[in-house]
């Protein structure tokens, strides 16, 4: 194996832990809000989220 595919190997090992560590983090903190009933402020939270994003979306396109 080349230098060049083992970094790239390397660099496809790491990104795979991250997206794993990231999927873990999220799954913790969904738990984190079903066990502590706050579902809905979260959704209502994600919506507002939602509706910036496209807003500065819009803006940018102008």
């Amino acid at each position: 194996m080349t230098n060049q595919e083992q970094f790239l190997w390397e660099q496809l090992r790491h990104e795979n832990e991250v997206k794993a560590e990231l999927t873990r983090m999220l799954m913790d903190s969904l738990t984190f809000i079903a066990k502590t009933e706050q579902q809905e402020a979260f959704q209502l939270h994600q919506q507002q989220r939602a509706e910036t994003r496209e807003k500065q979306l819009a803006e940018l396109d102008c």
